[in-house]
């Protein structure tokens, strides 16, 4: 059973990193039939104060989907929605992504977002570790984690309410990739998961029991690739190849 849980959002005012911002808006909607359809959808939209006029907003007559990159600017989801309606079309789930600071303070654990409208940071994870690897995050990093989160928006009675899907550190050193031999389900990629975070210097790991593939984002130069193959293979998994990028460096 998936439980919700609601973390007030810390709103702060300052610039830069300390501050959050929506990247991008995706709306599922009812109702597209043609091309003319995706372009009224797509005309309506940009008349939004967050939607540059030169965006590309990718629509998708198949499947329903538009994404639209939204500019930094103050998002309201029910202005948002309000759009989709007078384009003539019905507006289904609203998922986002926006980047800020994670912050935890013992009680709560929030994405500081700029804006009158609060962003809570959470709400039933769809795997419980991704919320408890941003937690512990948080909660390790004086002055919190600058982060880019991706999320189901939804209303509560105390405001936004994310459904945390993913999550990917912003303030890293270093990010590992490791390809296993196999991962038989999504157990075996939780448990790795786990087994890395524990390691001294890794900000988050994330698991892919479908790709074969584990991520490692390391805030120093430790724990270094030998460490994360070593901590994987006593896990139970075969590592086949495991690459190490810096930050800033091109893939």
């Amino acid at each position: 059973m998936h439980r919700w849980l609601l973390f007030p959002a810390l709103l702060l005012a300052a610039a830069g990193s300390s501050s959050a911002a929506v990247e991008e808006v995706a709306v599922k909607v009812k109702g597209l039939a043609c091309p003319f359809c995706a372009f009224n959808v797509e005309k309506r939209v940009k008349t939004l104060d967050g939607v540059d006029a030169k965006a590309r907003v990718r629509v998708s007559i198949e499947t329903g989907w538009v994404r639209v990159p939204w500019n930094g600017k103050p998002f309201r989801l029910e202005t948002f929605r309000k759009a989709i309606v007078e384009a003539g079309f019905t507006p289904g789930e609203v998922t986002l992504v926006a980047s800020g600071t994670v912050v935890y303070d013992k009680t709560r654990t929030a994405l500081a977002l700029e804006g009158r409208i609060p962003l809570f940071a959470g709400a039933r994870a769809q795997r419980k570790q991704i919320w408890d690897s941003l937690r512990a995050a948080a909660s390790t990093t004086k002055g919190g984690i600058p982060a880019r989160v991706e999320g189901l928006v939804r209303t509560g009675k105390q405001g936004w309410i994310i459904e945390l899907r993913r999550w990917t550190p912003r303030d890293y050193k270093a990010e590992v990739t490791v390809a296993v031999e196999t991962f038989a389900c999504e157990r075996c990629s939780t448990r790795t998961m786990q087994v890395l975070e524990k390691l001294d210097g890794v900000i988050h790991a994330r698991a892919d029991h479908e790709k074969n593939r584990v991520r490692v984002w390391t805030k120093g130069d430790t724990p270094d690739p030998a460490a994360i193959r070593e901590a994987i293979e006593k896990a139970g998994f075969t590592v086949k190849t495991i690459k190490r990028r810096l930050r800033g460096q091109s893939k």
